[in-house]
């Protein structure tokens, strides 16, 4: 699945200091159908 090599390369950027608010806008935006990513940030 892609979606996890996204979420990857998210968590291995995390140097830029995107911040939690930001990460769930971004992520959530592109897998709001996800019930699993969403519930890893509830």
């Amino acid at each position: 699945w892609s979606g996890v090599t996204l979420l990857g390369n998210f968590f291995l950027n995390s140097k830029e200091k995107m911040s939690r608010e930001r990460f769930q806008i971004e992520c959530l935006s592109r897998f709001d159908q996800c019930e699993v990513i969403k519930k890893m940030f509830v």
